[in-house]
């Protein structure tokens, strides 16, 4: 029986500790610096992430996963859940859905787990410009409280027709975030992984997770 456990986060008494890494990152994330974590899928850069946060007092985490995305329509709106389901835990999920009140937003129930998630109106598609609303709405939340934010699977954006585009807005939004570390998920190690690393620059470094 393979004792390690594969393809979902992991905590305390299943990972595999990695202090060196951990105490990098942790400077990184306290410095508010932006980095690029690269490595295979399954390797442990998310549970390395939502470990080294839960050993830093006072910060907020806002994880947003990118794998899949077909549309800067997805992109927005999976930025949009992430940030009202980081709000709904500090209770302020009503200040939240009203921050996306034209989005139409309305709280579902999983029938199997009886979890909250948000939907939002399918009629209302997000265009590349509405980027800079999500982010302004991060930069509020960062100004409140200590946050990190964590985009897995970064490198998904560049499936989208208008990834140029996309990639060019986030950028511009972020290097005036000059108190939140942005972390970029990624599991792409060849030439189209440069966009990546340009959308975290100049402000970033490259951490490459080993297995665990």
């Amino acid at each position: 029986m393979n004792p390690f456990k594969f393809g979902q986060v992991v905590h305390v008494s299943c990972f595999c500790h990695r202090p060196e890494l951990q105490k990098t990152l942790k400077s990184y994330i306290q410095s508010a610096q932006n980095c690029v974590l690269q490595g295979d899928h399954r390797m442990g850069k998310t549970s390395l992430v939502f470990e080294t946060i839960a050993g830093i007092r006072g910060q907020r985490l806002l994880s947003v996963d990118l794998m899949g995305i077909k549309s800067s329509d997805d992109l927005c709106k999976r930025l949009a859940r992430s940030i009202i389901a980081l709000e709904q835990e500090a209770g302020m999920l009503e200040k939240a859905l009203s921050g996306f009140a034209r989005l139409r937003p309305s709280i579902t129930f999983d029938p199997v787990s009886g979890q909250p998630g948000v939907s939002f109106d399918a009629a209302i598609k997000l265009a590349p410009d509405s980027i800079k609303g999500i982010f302004d709405l991060v930069k509020k939340m960062g100004s409140r409280k200590k946050m990190v934010v964590f985009i897995d699977e970064f490198q998904d954006i560049l499936n989208l027709s208008d990834a140029e585009t996309a990639l060019a807005m986030i950028r511009a939004e972020i290097h005036h975030h000059q108190d939140i570390s942005y972390l970029f998920g990624g599991s792409m190690r060849n030439a189209r992984s440069q966009p990546i690393r340009r959308c975290a620059s100049p402000n970033s470094s490259e951490r490459r997770p080993s297995s665990g």
